[in-house]
């Protein structure tokens, strides 16, 4: 008894207390995964201060965000030319985001400053000259965000950057790639990078900065009515000298891009003056899947640049143009849905879906998309879906079994999706009330083993049919009872997602499948199938 005492002691220290006795923190309070992130985090801080000197006053993490926020944040980066290290970066609040831990198919980082200031010594002399020229001492930085998106199954990616310097400018820049990656097939050290660019734009907006400038600008540039001949001068003798090979000696010309880019400056730059609002300098690419950014070429040709961009300056970027109208919206407001035609209806319900050109309001948008989608406006149900996704599930597959009846593409994979959210009772309930029917036989004069092998598995994929898994197995019954072994592949597909399905979602299959069979069967005698299939 006695020589068990010490290890009995032992075991009351390693377990718990009762949780009325407990005092402090226990084991479990410690080992939280966002208390496990924080360490990591702060491991990394202080690998950092090896290569700047910083510090912070409390930090914050959401792990299912992936959001970690530092508080009053000071950095010392100690540049070269500051000998004195009086260059002091002070942050009231720095927000790093990643991508959120149930998306699994997009890579997210956001890096958002608030309150950031700094003093003119921390600039390289040469531009702390040009600043101090036109009276700004210090930075101050009310908010700067670098945010890039990244999207796995495309390749696509998008990257922009907005800062706003207190009583100078707003800035945005916003690039986007329809695909993006590296080639290492030629160099696998030095990989190529693969850039298929859609759209980019650098808006400028003015705060107080041309105030400042205005005064330091020669007078041809500043007189509205004689700046375009001065342009024509400056900027046209530029794009010149760009177009001339080192080896070529004749005349010169510009190309109709640059042509283009010129008769905009010189038609902006004057308005400019006027009203110093915003400056955008944006690409006006047509081309849906972008075009391909070829840096080599470019070097030897500085010219294509503006063959591949067009190049534009304007005083308001593309996007004004996508704006509603304030009509429009002041009777939504008023509850009246407008009479418009299907183009105008669809182009206002998007807008009020995505943001882009009014509010974002998700109801209102629904409310006017709904009709549409159903009809078999497919641009207008995957829409729907894509939004509605995280919202409300089932409504979104309503819509999205909608848009794959429409052939639209990216359909299937979101119906994949959202089936991963959905019972299977309610998915097949959903499938039976979009195809009217358990069963759609759609018989129409005599079919080829293929054709009734592509019905089966359109029907099953959702790509060139409604999704419907009782109507592909109709379907897949009468491929596999004529031999085809995709028919019974697909057959078996449908019986172990049945098989993993809840008691109803099992049920509710055998009564559809039970109907399937019966239909499948009947057409088979009637029809005289295996004929038709010369079988027999």
């Amino acid at each position: 008894m006695f020589k068990k005492f010490p290890a009995l002691l032992l075991s009351a220290a390693l377990l718990p207390a009762p949780l009325a006795a407990q005092e402090g923190p226990t084991l479990l309070d410690v080992l939280t995964p966002e208390r496990l992130v924080q360490h990591l985090v702060q491991s990394a801080i202080l690998a950092l201060r090896t290569q700047v000197d910083l510090k912070y006053s409390d930090m914050s993490v959401w792990l299912g965000g992936q959001r970690y926020a530092l508080n009053d944040v000071r950095l010392w980066p100690l540049p070269e030319w500051d000998e004195d290290s009086d260059c002091e970066i002070a942050i009231d609040r720095l927000v790093l985001r990643g991508t959120a831990l149930d998306i699994a198919d997009r890579f997210e980082f956001q890096l958002t400053g608030y309150g950031a200031r700094a003093p003119m010594i921390c600039l390289p002399p040469d531009m702390r000259a040009s600043l101090e020229a036109v009276g700004i001492k210090d930075l101050s930085l009310p908010e700067v965000s670098l945010r890039m998106t990244y999207d796995i199954p495309s390749g696509a990616a998008s990257l922009s950057l907005t800062a706003t310097a207190e009583d100078l400018a707003g800035i945005d820049l916003v690039a986007e790639f329809p695909y993006l990656w590296f080639d290492a097939r030629f160099s696998p050290e030095e990989p190529l990078p693969v850039v298929f660019l859609s759209r980019a734009s650098l808006s400028v907006e003015n705060l107080g900065l041309w105030d400042k400038v205005a005064p330091l600008v020669p007078p041809p540039f500043a007189d509205p009515n004689g700046s375009p001949l001065a342009i024509e001068g400056l900027v046209g003798t530029g794009l010149l000298e760009m177009n001339r090979s080192p080896s070529e000696g004749g005349a010169v010309s510009l190309n109709d891009p640059q042509r283009a880019f010129l008769a905009t400056v010189k038609e902006s730059w004057p308005a400019f003056l006027a009203d110093p609002t915003r400056l955008v300098l944006e690409s006006d690419i047509d081309i849906p899947d972008g075009v391909f950014i070829d840096f080599e070429y470019y070097e030897d040709d500085p010219s294509a640049i503006f063959e591949d961009l067009q190049p534009r300056l304007t005083l308001a970027p593309a996007s004004a143009a996508d704006l509603i109208d304030l009509s429009l919206l002041s009777a939504l407001l008023a509850g009246d849905l407008p009479d418009l035609a299907l183009p105008e209806r669809r182009r206002l319900g998007l807008a009020l879906l995505e943001g882009v050109g009014a509010p974002r309001n998700v109801a209102a948008g629904t409310r006017i998309l709904r009709d549409l989608a159903l009809g078999g406006d497919g641009a207008a149900a995957l829409a729907l879906a894509e939004t509605l996704r995280d919202r409300a599930p089932d409504q979104a597959y309503g819509f999205a079994l909608a848009a794959g009846q429409g052939s639209q593409p990216g359909a299937a994979a979101l119906l994949d999706r959202l089936e991963q959210a959905l019972p299977f009772d309610t998915i097949l309930q959903m499938q039976a009330g979009a195809s009217g029917a358990a069963v759609v036989s759609e018989m129409s004069g005599a079919l080829s083993l293929s054709q009734i092998r592509a019905k089966a598995r359109a029907h099953i994929t959702g790509i060139g049919a409604a999704r419907s898994y009782a109507t592909g197995a109709f379907w897949a019954m009468l491929a596999a009872a004529a031999g085809d072994a995709e028919g019974a592949a697909l057959l078996s597909e449908l019986d172990e997602r049945a098989r993993l399905a809840s008691e109803a979602g099992a049920a509710l299959w055998e009564s559809q499948l039970a109907e399937a069979s019966q239909q499948a069967m009947a057409l088979w005698v009637e029809t005289d199938m295996p004929s038709q299939l010369g079988l027999k």
